[in-house]
């Protein structure tokens, strides 16, 4: 209930956040009320991949070192010291390791199954915000490209409206829209491809996670298969 309440004062405050500076800087103010929506979501972008980038920052890039303290314990049926360890360490990577760990003493399916089971868990809080993210990218330069066409519309209506008022059309009247025009759709770019970047960054992130996952599993259930420690 309070990380819901959380992220509603957080949505409220960078939805205000946007309205400020859509009013408060020129040039944004310029691209028209599309711009609106297009810095909402570049706010969302930016939250969303700094959360991330934390997120993934805290995961152990390599198993190695790790697998080989562990298995150092274990083969001197220190299992107790092992279960430490990984509560130490506990990342993602571990977490998923300890899962087998626990069940030692099982049948070789149960281990698999117990850190597969794990390993579902696990996963869907790494790719937890991806879809967004790919929304984001998607959606950004649309919203660029409506607000190009409210600026042609725009333009277009005041071009008809000087030509029935058989008044001339001069500079000062086309520019609010061309400006909106051109404003609109670089404003969606530059949102959406350093999201794009991004969000390739952490989907790779995740696979190599995945594989990590699969070899440190592996290894794990050889071990116990050449070693299997006594009740």
């Amino acid at each position: 209930m309070i990380n819901v309440l959380l992220r509603v004062i957080l949505a409220v405050l960078s939805v205000v956040g946007t309205w400020v500076a859509y009013k408060k800087v020129p040039l944004l103010h310029m691209g028209g009320p599309m711009m609106v929506p297009i810095l909402w979501v570049s706010v969302f972008a930016l939250a969303l991949v700094a959360a991330k980038l934390k997120q993934f920052s805290m995961m152990r890039a390599g198993a190695q070192d790790f697998l080989k303290n562990i298995f150092e314990l274990l083969g001197r049926q220190r299992l107790k010291e092992a279960i430490d360890l990984c509560d130490k360490a506990n990342t993602p990577l571990v977490r998923v390791i300890k899962s087998g760990i626990m069940k030692y003493d099982r049948p070789k399916d149960d281990i698999r199954e117990s850190m597969q089971e794990s390993f579902l868990y696990e996963l869907p809080v790494l790719e937890e915000g991806i879809s967004i993210l790919s929304t984001i990218v998607q959606i950004a330069p649309l919203l660029g490209f409506l607000g190009t066409a409210a600026g042609l519309i725009s333009l277009f209506g005041v071009l008809q409206a000087k030509v029935a008022a058989s008044l001339p059309v001069v500079l000062s009247d086309l520019t609010p829209a061309v400006w909106q025009t051109l404003i609109c759709p670089v404003a969606g770019f530059v949102v959406s491809i350093p999201t794009l970047i991004a969000l390739n960054y952490f989907e790779a992130r995740i696979k190599s996670f995945t594989e990590e996952v699969e070899r440190a599993a592996t290894e794990l259930l050889a071990f116990f298969m050449e070693r299997r420690m006594p009740l």
